[in-house]
């Protein structure tokens, strides 16, 4: 997504996967050998995404992040879903300078940080990362251990695991919806213009789906959206851009 004020004035640009990528450091395998001693305090693990405008929204999590965050898909092979968190590139008005969520619902991709499921060495299987460049690792006790003396996976780490891996069948889920909707053809380039205290802004460089289109489908197709739950994301999808207003409120 990009915007600018002013037409081309101060215009400023932001790669969503590049954004992404800046909130992991150096993402390693998690093992006994690296991190027996390690321990992580997650107290403050949202400081991380201060600078981070938009992250990716599951399938799983639509409903209760449209009710507070706009929703639109950016990228491409496929587009897909992301919370606006900010207007402008660097900009985020979900987290305040303490670190903390100023809304009710923290996005999964957010959560799970500081660890990732990720391939590594060409690898096509997933492996179980932590960043270590997150401020929150140490080896004072602080937080919680990753393993036993023994070597054995502490249960908050067994409960890692089991999120980052519903992360990722979710996030199959997720693509698998964002592709049926470039199939169907219902996105369409978008925009959001609003009204600073500085002047005109706008927002591009991200899609939505197309209400005119979404009306046209044949009977068959919106039988197959209702069916696979699809339909019930598309309106949260479009309900959840009246949030932009909300978001706005937020600039200083």
């Amino acid at each position: 997504m990009s915007g600018s004020e002013d037409a081309d004035k101060n215009s400023s640009q932001t790669n969503q996967h590049q954004r992404q990528l800046m909130i992991y450091e150096r993402a390693v395998p998690v093992t006994f050998r690296r991190h027996a001693e390690l321990s992580v305090d997650v107290a403050k693990h949202l400081s991380s995404a201060i600078d981070v405008n938009a992250v990716p929204v599951m399938s799983s999590e639509f409903t209760r992040v449209s009710r507070e965050l706009p929703i639109v898909l950016a990228g491409e092979g496929p587009a897909m879903p992301v919370a606006v968190l900010g207007i402008k590139d660097n900009q985020n008005l979900m987290i305040d300078e303490k670190g903390e969520w100023r809304g009710t619902y923290v996005p999964a991709f957010l959560r799970q940080y500081p660890f990732v499921l990720a391939g590594h060495s060409g690898n096509e299987k997933l492996t179980l990362c932590i960043d270590e460049g997150f401020k929150g690792l140490n080896y004072e006790g602080r937080g919680e251990r990753l393993f036993s003396q023994t070597g054995e996976q502490s249960e908050y780490l067994k409960g890692v695991v089991q999120f980052t891996e519903a992360y990722q069948r979710d996030f199959l889920r997720t693509r698998k919806f964002a592709q049926r909707l470039e199939e169907l053809e219902l996105l369409e380039t978008a925009h959001a213009n609003f009204n600073l205290n500085s002047g005109p802004f706008r927002l591009h460089g991200f899609q939505s789906i197309k209400r005119e289109k979404l009306m046209s489908l044949k009977d068959r197709e919106l039988l197959e959206l209702t069916r696979s739950n699809a339909l019930e994301l598309v309106y949260a999808q479009l309900a959840s851009l009246e949030n932009f207003a909300t978001l706005v409120s937020r600039v200083d």
